[in-house]
């Protein structure tokens, strides 16, 4: 019976960027067949999602970037596409220009997404302007439309919030590794099978 339940349970986590949407439909699918299905599902940067599946609170988790933790098994699973938004984008904007000096909008100084740009501006000597640490993604786009400031995002938040107008990063920053992580020897359960075949990850 204890085996029975422990099959029942999906204890998943991924990036904020990519949220549960990715997941609504595979989990319909997987709550239709399994009455009893218990899900915990988590959201957070890299760094927290890796710390929760090392202490055993997550057993599998969607992150971009990998900090290469010896305790945790890597399998790369696509690209994410990062794009700058923020007011008065057109085809016409210098990619170096627009972001010289404007203040930036992020979720955290820690996210990757943030740690990338921070790169560019290192590598290219470009002034950096304020820091603006946010809560969520809807403030963030928010506050990057209106021109307080410039933000670094997924490409799958542009489709999601539905901007316009959006500025291409430049290779080869333009890029970052996409991966499911699992502690080491764990061994994947149908239903996690199940929910990573059925997910839009896949």
């Amino acid at each position: 019976m204890k085996m029975g339940k422990s099959e029942e349970k999906l204890r998943v986590g991924t990036m904020i960027s990519i949220g549960g949407a990715m997941f609504s439909d595979a989990l319909e699918i997987l709550y239709k067949s399994n009455p009893d299905l218990s899900v915990t599902f988590k959201t957070g940067t890299t760094e927290y999602l890796e710390e929760q599946v090392v202490l055993g609170h997550l057993d599998i988790s969607y992150t971009i970037g990998a900090l290469h933790n010896k305790r945790i098994q890597y399998q790369k699973t696509g690209l994410d596409e990062m794009v700058i938004i923020g007011k008065d984008i057109n085809s016409n904007v210098d990619f170096y220009d627009y972001i010289f000096g404007k203040d930036l909008i992020t979720l955290s100084n820690e996210c990757l997404y943030f740690t990338k740009l921070d790169q560019i501006y290192t590598d290219h000597n470009i002034k950096q302007g304020e820091i603006i640490e946010v809560g969520d993604f809807e403030t963030l786009v928010e506050f990057s439309t209106i021109g307080m400031g410039i933000s670094v995002v997924s490409k799958q938040i542009v489709n999601r919030f539905n901007v316009k107008n959006y500025l291409q990063v430049p290779s080869p920053y333009k890029y970052i590794d996409l991966y499911l992580i699992s502690r080491l020897n764990h061994k994947f359960s149908y239903l996690e099978k199940q929910l990573i075949e059925r997910s839009k990850l896949a």
